[in-house]
């Protein structure tokens, strides 16, 4: 506990998730925006969680998805020191690209470092997917793992956690479109059926393999062919207004493909460069203006950069 005077400031980066085929177990980090946190072990046992962002957080700290994350590690770790949490910065809740991860993520790096890194990120994503449990009633990966790692990751299993990072075309940008509405990811998940025919999961299945063999191999059209999601994204796409005619935008404008960003209401798009990016990111705020929503831009290359201090 040498360091309990210390106070360290963490980024945490947003976070495309699914990328069409890969339903809970692919996502991939993006530059632009993510949490900032100040953190500071306390000489008490106190949790105290201050909010200096526009954003509106949970007044209790038990409804705040940082919460169980803390709890987890200090269970873990047979400590129960004290900690204080300044947001600086927060993605808006219900974006769609891992608000709760980026947190819980940001939590879980801070807590590690104050403590002298007892743990290393691959073994730190397990207590921030706590913080996914309590949002959405599953603790899913594929925001916190790209989140804690950067670059692009694939959950191969869940039981036990097997975290594989996928390597890409360098050249690869995203397109992420945020529209001035919010879904949460609880309600996302709800609309989603619980059971699938063989003939979709055979299709799903061929398309997430098809999306790692592709980025693997730096083959953009296969890359392409495989952003299609028979799973989640037809019960989804009816929470956006205007999502068939934002997709066909990318596209025209010479996207590889184009989904929804986890629960929505982000809209993503592959391209095979910078150019071709920067059209087809035009292209969908266009479309979505068309069905009078205002909406952000981000344009972003795969991150490399995971949680980190600043």
């Amino acid at each position: 506990m040498n360091n309990i005077e210390k106070k360290i400031r963490i980024f945490a980066p947003a976070t495309v998730s699914n990328v069409g085929s890969g339903f809970d177990i692919m996502g991939f980090a993006i530059e632009g925006t993510g949490d900032t946190i100040e953190m500071e072990l306390r000489n008490d046992s106190l949790f105290i969680i201050e909010n200096s962002t526009g954003v509106a957080l949970p007044g209790d700290p038990e409804e705040n998805v940082i919460t169980p994350v803390i709890k987890a590690l200090q269970k873990e770790l047979g400590i129960d020191v004290g900690v204080t949490i300044r947001f600086i910065n927060k993605i808006k809740p219900g974006s769609g690209i891992g608000s709760s991860a980026a947190s819980s993520v940001a939590v879980a790096y801070g807590f590690n470092r104050l403590l002298g890194k007892p743990l290393i990120k691959k073994e730190l994503i397990r207590y921030a997917m706590e913080g996914e449990r309590m949002v959405s009633g599953t603790g899913h990966a594929d925001n916190i793992a790209p989140c804690m790692l950067g670059g692009f990751v694939l959950i191969r299993s869940y039981r036990p956690l097997d975290i594989i990072e996928i390597p890409y075309p360098r050249s690869i940008y995203g397109s992420v479109v945020l529209p001035d509405i919010s879904i949460m990811t609880s309600v996302g998940r709800s609309v989603i059926q619980k059971s699938h025919s063989l003939k979709k999961t055979i299709t799903q299945t061929g398309n997430a393999a098809g999306l790692v063999a592709g980025l693997i191999m730096g083959d953009f059209e296969l890359i392409g062919r495989s952003m299609v999601d028979v799973i989640a994204e037809p019960k989804r796409k009816n929470m956006i207004p205007g999502f068939d005619e934002v997709r066909q935008a990318a596209m025209d404008a010479g996207a590889l493909g184009c989904n929804i960003s986890g629960s929505g209401p982000a809209v993503f798009a592959l391209s095979k460069d910078a150019a071709t990016a920067r059209k087809a990111g035009n292209a969908m705020v266009r479309a979505f203006n068309k069905n009078k929503l205002g909406c952000k831009l981000f344009l972003s290359p795969i991150s490399k950069r995971g949680v980190s201090e600043i």
